[in-house]
């Protein structure tokens, strides 16, 4: 019978969606499940990180999540019988909420204690919510032997607007936004605005392969400008800060780097190049900076190369992106022909990429132009993007 009723809970808990895709896979189990792990009974992993301190935001959770952490203000929400039905266990509080309570049953309840730890996270300032309009919202006997340590104000129910969770700047980007971060922000706003506003860069969420990439590129590449001869060892360094569960693939690490620094230098001609002076274009009211690993020129015809590490399709993200730009590009110099090269370290080949032509006008990546002009930075949670993501612990999509 056990088993049986193990068996039915797995299948149900499968086959029924919690808030995601109205059909549940196996694969949308296993993200699921990983993430109740990563926010399951672990403390520090419920903690914000140090990053988030400087963030202007406000964490929202369950009274169990809360247990071992403390913040400055608290709001409890439906503190009445409905929630807290066995509510005449007051002497597990603290005294001074019980100092005029008597005769209280010293029976130790899930109810009391629950309660308990809410009321017990906050260290300056406390606010609990009872709804009256519900026929067993009376509020709970324990808080009402505390009245005389609260004060009660009488207001009126706001519905929230869950429509829009849009964040603002005054005016935008006050800077050219660069292509690398107009790709970011059209994978989720909310990672540009964490990483470009907020100036937010845990690696937490990166995947040790991603990181040496980019330690790779940092390594093959420098700013426009920059001295080329300067020492550098990010991969080495990249490498040493992996945790212990990596040790066993440190190596394969250190071999995959090795294989994209020699095709980097292959393609380059040296050790350490710097990278192209940046080209300024207009792409649907929005002011980008494009810088490109090296560009070319024969007669009229202006090529813009670009370096990854790993392949993409013709319909991934950056390749679309530089489709637009290239199309701008040809709009803003009309006596040059602007197109775009890919180059993959992984495979060492190159793919051309052609410039847009006639778009429609309520093409895909002008919407987001103009959403990113006016500072607009709202995401839906994603569950393709959001597991992977480096502020996954503390941002609300």
């Amino acid at each position: 019978m056990t088993r049986r009723l193990a068996l039915w809970q797995i299948i149900y808990y499968l086959r029924v969606p919690d808030g995601g895709r109205a059909y549940q896979t196996v694969g949308t189990f296993l993200t699921r499940l990983r993430r109740r792990l990563r926010l399951a009974e672990d403390r520090d992993l419920r903690i914000p990180p140090p990053e988030a301190e400087r963030l202007e935001a406000v964490a929202v959770m369950t009274i169990h999540q809360s247990k071992g952490l403390e913040f400055e203000a608290v709001h409890l929400m439906d503190v009445d019988a409905r929630h807290f039905e066995r509510s005449d266990d007051a002497a597990w509080l603290p005294a001074a909420f019980t100092q005029t309570a008597g005769g209280v049953d010293e029976a130790k309840s899930e109810a009391s204690n629950k309660l308990y730890v809410a009321l017990s996270r906050a260290r300056s300032h406390l606010t609990l919510y009872e709804e009256k309009s519900y026929y067993k919202a009376a509020c709970t006997p324990t808080v009402q032997r505390a009245s005389h340590l609260l004060d009660r104000v009488v207001g009126t129910r706001v519905q929230a607007d869950t429509t829009s969770t849009t964040h603002r700047t005054a005016q935008g980007p006050s800077l050219p936004v660069g292509l690398k971060e107009f790709v970011t922000y059209r994978t989720c706003p909310r990672r540009y605005y964490y990483d470009e506003v907020r100036q937010l860069t845990p690696a937490a969420g990166l995947h040790p392969a991603v990181r040496i990439e980019s330690a790779v590129l940092r390594e093959l590449f420098v700013p426009h400008g920059g001295e080329v001869s300067t020492p550098v060892n990010d991969v080495k360094l990249e490498l040493s800060r992996l945790p212990e569960d990596y040790e066993v693939t440190r190596p394969h690490l250190r071999a995959y780097a090795d294989q994209l620094l020699q095709a980097g230098r292959a393609w380059s001609g040296a050790d350490r190049v710097a990278v192209a002076p940046p080209v300024d274009v207009v792409c649907d009211g929005l002011p980008i900076r494009v810088i490109s690993h090296r560009i070319t020129r024969q007669g009229n015809a202006v090529t813009l190369h670009f370096v990854r590490a790993q392949p993409s399709s013709p319909l991934a993200k950056q390749h679309k992106a530089i489709r637009w730009v290239l199309k701008h590009l040809n709009e803003a110099y009309p006596p040059l022909r602007f197109q775009g090269s890919l180059h993959v370290l992984s495979t060492r080949q190159t793919e051309p990429v052609v410039a847009y032509g006639h778009l429609v006008p309520d093409f895909n990546l002008t919407h987001f132009a103009q959403a990113l002009s006016v500072g607009q930075f709202s995401a839906a949670p994603s569950s393709w993007v959001c597991p992977g993501c480096r502020h996954f612990l503390y941002c609300p999509a």
